[in-house]
């Protein structure tokens, strides 16, 4: 982390601005937090963190990761996917157990996420299938303007849409509240 936030323009910058989730507001609020974290970074490295968190939880973590490892292979997570959105999907998830993530599960980028090592199964496979469905969603195909059409359709998700208090809703939310209200206008 102390490499990446220091050649930050070189190590992080290029892959991110290639990717669905580039966004310069972001990027610059980044570059302003940079020498914050970077700090609180250094600071743990300082302290032994690294020492703590293989000795206090390395064991567990690595049984875990196997663990779930078994238990999730007679999921289909991927599939799901794919037929609910009707696109393709890499096939693979990668989850990233950590401490001190609960009570999240995040989507970091693509098809991967963090998560709690006491996690079960069952909400190893509802997180890895919700944070898929965060956008960057391509919205082109068959299935997503049928998903639109139908909302676009039903009055009380319009109602929700237009009234909704968007100090509690992200970026994409609210531009897709605002196309469906523009396509409703536009019917």
């Amino acid at each position: 982390m102390i490499a990446a936030l220091k050649s930050s323009e070189i190590a992080l910058r290029p892959p991110l601005q290639k990717s669905a989730y580039w966004d310069a507001a972001s990027w610059r609020w980044f570059t302003a937090a940079a020498p914050r974290l970077l700090t609180v970074f250094e600071a743990m490295r300082n302290a032994g963190f690294a020492a703590f968190h293989t000795e206090r939880f390395a064991v567990t973590l690595n049984a875990r990761a196997a663990e779930l490892q078994r238990e999730l292979a007679s999921f289909n997570v991927i599939g799901w996917q794919e037929k609910v959105t009707g696109r393709t999907f890499d096939p693979q998830i990668d989850i990233v157990l950590l401490h001190f993530v609960e009570p999240h599960g995040v989507r970091v980028q693509g098809q991967r996420f963090l998560q709690s090592p006491a996690y079960s199964v069952e909400t190893t496979v509802r997180i890895a299938a919700h944070e898929m469905l965060h956008p960057p969603v391509p919205m082109d195909g068959t299935v997503a303007k049928g998903v639109v059409a139908a909302l676009t359709a039903d009055p009380l998700f319009l109602r929700i849409a237009k009234d909704h208090d968007p100090q509690w809703a992200t970026r994409w939310s609210r531009d897709c509240s605002t196309r469906i209200a523009a396509k409703r206008s536009t019917s």
